[in-house]
């Protein structure tokens, strides 16, 4: 398929060869950080056999919060480079600074946000999954995939509130200059294309202070905007305009019609999500454990092999991460 570009002259066609070439640079490094830290995030998780086991719990949480650390470190010094190399040939000089990682990025002890995996797991196998029709407990393969699955996104999350928060701190750096910023889109690390969240929200500009929303899977990078220049805009537009082409048809005008809107999280801060997707009923969720509970004892007669103890305080809680929400 044959996709016409608009023209452009020869100094705007360099410029714009160069921040893609150094976008897509830094969107390969990223990349193969993530690849790294999911595989060894793989590692550790296979070394639990027993997801009720308190020994193996705590070690694997403590293992994927240092892994996770490390990744995060590496992701802000990819960051804050980007926005150097980005801000150089803006003509705009970023000075060195010491780089600050919170201890806590999401205000919550990263051992325990690594072993809300296994709590997962734990529940889904307990009780199963409480927002399908009839709940039915699943086997602990079952289960340990699920948990998987969520361990691998959150970690994926927390490289890129590292990554943004990178962002942040060069910006700050330089606010005499750079006025704001917006998202760089990657359709070519997303494996169905730029997702519609990401590709509504290209032409959202935002100010320094703000940040980024994110939701989980996301690719996009960030550009900085100067008084007088905003590649990153220049960027978007060729590469929605590709999209929209090779998306032609239903495609192209799903993506046209997506809305979204922005949820503050208590840990990821802002993030995107549909406006038509609400969240669920934290009340309606609260009842269905307090059902579980009732049953668990039953359920544990069967399952002699588990410890209730632990399965009862898996449920209690996320009902008291839900009773929070409320």
């Amino acid at each position: 398929m044959t996709v016409t570009m608009p023209e452009q002259q020869p100094e705007q066609t360099s410029d714009l060869a160069r921040f893609t070439a150094m976008v897509a640079a830094y969107a390969a490094a990223q990349e193969a950080l993530r690849v790294n830290l999911m595989a060894l995030i793989l590692r550790y998780w296979r070394l639990v056999t027993n997801p009720f086991a308190p020994d193996q719990v705590t070690q694997y949480g403590e293992g994927v919060a240092v892994a996770v650390r490390a990744a995060q470190k590496r992701s802000m010094d990819l960051s804050v480079a980007h926005q150097r190399a980005l801000l150089g040939d803006m003509d705009v000089k970023l000075p060195r600074f010491a780089m600050d990682l919170p201890e806590q990025p999401r205000g919550v002890d990263p051992v325990e946000v690594a072993q809300r995996a296994l709590r997962e797991a734990r529940i889904l196998e307990s009780a199963g999954d409480r927002t399908a029709l009839n709940p039915v407990p699943l086997s602990r393969a079952e289960a340990m995939d699920r948990g998987l699955q969520r361990a691998l996104r959150m970690a994926n999350d927390d490289v890129d509130l590292a990554a943004r928060e990178g962002a942040q701190q060069a910006f700050a750096r330089v606010p005499d200059v750079v006025i704001g910023y917006r998202r760089v889109i990657h359709p070519e690390l997303s494996r169905g294309g730029t997702c519609g969240l990401c590709a509504a929200a290209a032409d959202r500009t935002y100010t320094v202070g703000e940040l980024l929303p994110i939701h989980s899977g996301c690719n996009c990078s960030v550009s900085p905007i100067t008084p007088d220049q905003d590649p990153g805009d220049e960027q978007n537009q060729v590469d929605l305009g590709v999209l929209y082409r090779l998306a032609n048809g239903t495609g192209g005008k799903e993506l046209s019609r997506v809305r979204f809107q922005i949820d503050r999280h208590g840990e990821l801060g802002p993030t995107l999500r549909p406006r038509s997707k609400g969240a669920g009923d934290p009340a309606v969720q609260i009842a269905q454990i307090d059902e579980t509970l009732a049953g668990l004892g039953t359920w544990a007669q069967k399952n002699p092999d588990v410890d209730l103890g632990a399965a009862q305080n898996a449920q209690l809680d996320e009902r008291n991460l839900l009773t929070n929400r409320k």
